[in-house]
């Protein structure tokens, strides 16, 4: 019996310690998770966007989705300059080519009069916040707005409200894809013509005040020849203009879209490169004296509080300078 006695007690000890080793192990499991969550948390106040789920979707893509080919030698511009995103957007990052030299980036016979200044606003649909500080500037601009996302529609409505102007951020492929977060929608070079036509028409559907459209991300689509055939007819068929964001410096849209007779023009500055009110002041004096010695040019900036702060700051500044703001539509060729 004492031995009997003794062998159940020993089981006992054995079971509650194994109990006690289950709960720690499961303790410290919880803990690690709640740690990862609370650094993505910092992580997403700092820089605008979550590790976690990539960190999670990543092995999946990286295992079941054939990656594309690149091109022998090629310099991604995209990739190269992947800038961070701003706090308040969870858009996928952006990307700043090497800017254009005044003397190079603007036909003078093309010119219209001037000197106009065209800004556009990319990466609007997530943070109607910031859309309705952006919409208190009281000059001409155009907006972009980004498809298929929770504010598209009454962001696109209250711009046209306060008498800005609507095109649709198209997403299209960039290099880094599948590593890259792309947005619901995006085009991709491996897609079937029909799916890309089905696509924009459905980005367009919740677009319909849209007066032409320009590429969201998109360094490999806007080099490729056939795809971007498919997407300039659909710009065709509908009468929209589409602009060249210039992601990649061998983008072949905007010479294509003028041999098609699809209206057409380039993006000459990026304004935010760098999340940095002074930086915004420089390139917004180098569109302007673009402007001075060419007739026009084309700004493109993104929904982030330094870049609406900078235009509320300075934009007077230039118009003081004879700098007329106009909308995208009225410098497309």
């Amino acid at each position: 019996m004492t031995k009997r006695g003794g062998s159940r007690k020993r089981k006992k000890r054995k079971s509650l310690k194994g109990k006690k080793v289950f709960w720690l192990c499961l303790g410290l499991v919880l803990l690690s998770i709640l740690n990862l969550i609370l650094l993505d948390t910092l992580v997403s106040f700092r820089f605008g966007r979550h590790f976690l789920p990539r960190l999670i979707y990543a092995p999946v893509v990286y295992l079941f989705t054939p990656k594309p080919k690149r091109p022998a030698k090629t310099v991604d511009a995209e990739h190269e300059a992947k800038k961070p995103k701003p706090p308040v957007s969870h858009a996928p990052p952006r990307f700043e080519p090497e800017p254009s030299k005044p003397s190079e980036s603007i036909p003078k016979e093309s010119a219209p009069h001037g000197p106009w200044v065209s800004i556009v606003i990319d990466d609007l649909g997530y943070n109607l916040e910031l859309a309705e500080r952006l919409f208190r500037i009281d000059l001409p601009f155009t907006v972009s707005v980004l498809p298929n996302l929770p504010y598209t529609r009454s962001i696109a409505r209250r711009a046209i409200q306060k008498g800005k102007e609507v095109i649709l951020h198209l997403p299209m492929e960039p290099y880094d894809y599948p590593n890259a977060q792309v947005e619901e929608g995006t085009l991709l070079v491996s897609m079937k013509d029909k799916e890309i036509r089905r696509l924009i028409a459905k980005a367009l559907r919740g677009l319909d005040c849209a007066v032409g459209a320009n590429n969201h991300m998109g360094s490999r689509m806007v080099e490729h020849e056939e795809k971007m055939r498919v997407i300039l007819e659909e710009m065709q068929k509908r009468g929209l203009f589409f602009l060249d964001s210039r992601t990649s410096p061998r983008s072949i849209v905007y010479n294509m879209a003028r041999r098609m007779g699809v209206r057409t023009g380039q993006r000459h500055v990026f304004l935010d490169g760098r999340n940095d009110i002074a930086y915004i002041r420089k390139q917004l004096d180098l569109v302007a004296d673009m402007a001075m010695q060419n007739g026009y040019g084309i700004a493109i900036g993104h929904l982030q509080p330094a870049t609406i702060e900078a235009l509320h700051r300075y934009l007077p500044d230039l118009s003081r300078r004879g700098i007329e703001f106009v909308k995208l539509s009225e410098v497309m060729e």
